[in-house]
C-alpha cells in the first residue's frame, strides 16, 4: 500500500478499512520517526481524528498495538509495552531529541 492509497475522505471508510489504514500509517510513521516534517505523521493524526469523531478511538489504539506487537515479535520479544497516544508522542520527541537519526522499524531490534 502506498501513501497515495488513502482515500480523499476517511469518513467514507468502514471501521475495518479505517483500522487497516491506521495500521499501515502507524507503521510508516514509526519508520519515519526521525523526520518530523513527514506528511505521514499528519495522516496518522487525521486517521486518529476520524476514529475520535466516530467515538471509536479503540480502532487507532488497536492498530498501534498490532504494529508494536509485530515489531516485538520480529525482534524475538514476547510482549509489547502499551502506551497512550500522548505517551507515544512524548517518547518519539524524546528519541528525536536524543538522536536526530532515529531508527526505522527494522533497526529497532
Amino acid at each position: 500500500m502506498s501513501r497515495l492509497d488513502l482515500p480523499d475522505t476517511v469518513e467514507s471508510l468502514r471501521d475495518v478499512e479505517l483500522l487497516r489504514y491506521a495500521k499501515e500509517y502507524v507503521r510508516l510513521s514509526i519508520a519515519e520517526s526521525g523526520n518530523r516534517r513527514s506528511e505521514v505523521h499528519s495522516i496518522v493524526d487525521l486517521i486518529f481524528a476520524e476514529c475520535a469523531r466516530r467515538g471509536k478511538e479503540w480502532l487507532y489504539d488497536k492498530a498501534r498495538e498490532m504494529v508494536y506487537r509485530e515489531i516485538a515479535e520480529s525482534c524475538g520479544g514476547a510482549g509489547v509495552e502499551k502506551r497512550s497516544r500522548r505517551a507515544e508522542r512524548r517518547h518519539a520527541v524524546e528519541e528525536t531529541l536524543e538522536d536526530e537519526s532515529s531508527p526505522v522499524a527494522s533497526e529497532i531490534c
